[in-house]
């Protein structure tokens, strides 16, 4: 999907309901999304910020939409993955239907 039309499907989510997660080896991290930065500008570039740290998506993010992470054994309401240009993983942004 291009990047602006996955901008344009962010920006009409209600990401700040939802949490940023990330997992490498031994460590797993779930933070609180609190804020989208660009939303109403309708950029081609977004801040998600959320609990001591923030991730931004642009033209070179690649962000694609997944029923859940492999590593979450709970159902979403919707769930994304993001990769950085070198296919670099960054992490989940997701909103689990029991949250």
């Amino acid at each position: 999907m291009r990047v602006s039309i996955m901008i344009e499907k962010l920006i009409s989510t209600n990401l700040e309901e939802g949490f940023f997660y990330f997992q490498l080896h031994n460590v797993f991290i779930r933070s609180k999304i609190k804020r989208v930065v660009g939303r109403k500008t309708l950029t081609k570039y977004l801040i998600i910020e959320f609990e001591n740290g923030n991730i931004d998506i642009h033209s070179k993010t690649r962000v694609t939409e997944i029923k859940r992470p492999k590593n979450i054994m709970t159902d979403f309401d919707w769930c994304y993955e993001i990769r950085n240009e070198d296919d670099e993983f960054l992490g989940y942004i997701g909103n689990p239907l029991n949250s």
